[in-house]
């Protein structure tokens, strides 16, 4: 691999750990590694889990990545393969488990917050930035007309 991908892999990594590390921060005590039925935690939709449901995973994949950008070869593919794939059926479990122990509050937590990354528009939000593309659209018009003239 060129060291331009290297020291890219290497970044990607990084940005994988601090992910990492933000969203055990942001947990705080409802931190937890697998799925326990004895632990009833706090659901944690703050910080980072604003815009990530999975951030510690994310984190992951990103390590991953970066591992594979840096060391690029076939066994690190088929190894970073795996382990996001293991790492996105672990998601699915947990999503499962979360639903039937929080209810209403995870499946509206799930209506806002992407699997990975990013927030969803709420229909408020949609329709203000339509209104806000509209207007915005009628102000180009008429620059153009002014212009004509």
């Amino acid at each position: 691999m060129p060291a331009n991908a290297r020291f890219t892999g290497f970044c990607i990594g990084m940005l994988g750990d601090i992910i990492f590390l933000v969203s055990v921060l942001c947990m705080k005590d409802s931190w937890r590694a697998g799925i326990s039925d004895k632990d009833r935690t706090k659901l944690v939709t703050t910080g980072i889990y604003r815009y990530s449901r999975n951030p510690a995973f994310l984190g992951f994949d990103f390590m991953y990545v970066g591992l594979l950008l840096m060391y690029f070869n076939l066994s690190m593919l088929v190894v970073s393969a795996f382990a996001i794939i293991m790492l996105h059926l672990q998601i699915l479990q947990e999503e499962r488990y979360l639903t039937e122990n929080y209810g209403d509050s995870y499946r509206e937590y799930r209506k806002h917050v992407f699997r990975y990354l990013g927030r969803k528009l709420r229909s408020r939000e949609k329709k203000e930035a339509e209104e806000q593309r509209m207007f915005e659209m009628k102000q180009q018009k008429k620059r153009e007309k002014h212009k004509g003239h």
